[in-house]
């Protein structure tokens, strides 16, 4: 049933907008995806949706409104929620998300890095963290929700 659930949230519609700057002439290309999920069916407040441009995408529900993140930690590319109870990111009371495996902390907003730097990866004798390399924030996506149906659409 998953596999066949993934295979439907990967044919919804998208539709693309074009958003012209007036102070410049660069152009920013973004489409509407209509996930097919709505609040309810995130389970334990989550759900990783499949796009095929970006990729997994991690929906996040704090405190009553939906976020999208993307479910690659910048740090090594690990999934931010993975498939065991291992691997799944927990939100912070400060509105970040926390990777389970090097526990650096993403604000679910802008993307940001928050706090230490891969709090988890040990610290070695004089060279220190050389595998948490710098801070880089993470990727994140608009959110509305269909008044309609109540599905979450996401700008990408």
């Amino acid at each position: 049933m998953f596999a066949a659930t993934q295979q439907t949230l990967a044919l919804r519609k998208t539709t693309s907008t074009t958003t012209t700057s007036r102070s410049s002439s660069l152009k920013v290309h973004m489409r509407a995806v209509k996930t097919g999920v709505k609040k309810s069916d995130l389970k334990d407040g989550k759900f990783v949706y499949e796009d095929d441009a970006k990729g997994r995408i991690l929906l996040q529900e704090f405190m009553g409104d939906v976020y999208a993140i993307n479910n690659k930690c910048p740090h090594l590319g690990l999934p931010l929620q993975g498939k065991t109870p291992l691997l799944s990111a927990t939100c912070s009371k400060r509105g970040g998300v926390v990777c389970p495996v090097h526990g650096s902390e993403f604000d679910l907003k802008t993307g940001e890095a928050l706090g230490e730097w891969c709090p988890k990866v040990p610290t070695l004798p004089i060279v220190g963290k050389p595998m948490a390399g710098e801070p880089k924030n993470a990727e994140v996506y608009p959110v509305t929700i269909d008044e309609s149906t109540g599905e979450i659409v996401l700008e990408l």
